[in-house]
């Protein structure tokens, strides 16, 4: 538990792993996704475009 003892907050302590494989899973696909498109590009095309 944290916080003061006024106001105490409560969870269960699988949310922290959980939050952080999402948080990992989200950084992955946002990593993935422009990688996997920029793959598939002509060398000479993409540096036409720069």
């Amino acid at each position: 538990m944290f916080g003061p003892r006024l106001f105490v907050i409560g969870f269960n302590p699988w949310l922290i792993p959980a939050a952080m494989a999402l948080a990992g899973m989200a950084g992955l696909a946002a990593a993935a996704w422009p990688a996997s498109r920029a793959a598939r590009l002509d060398p000479a095309v993409a540096i036409r475009h720069v």
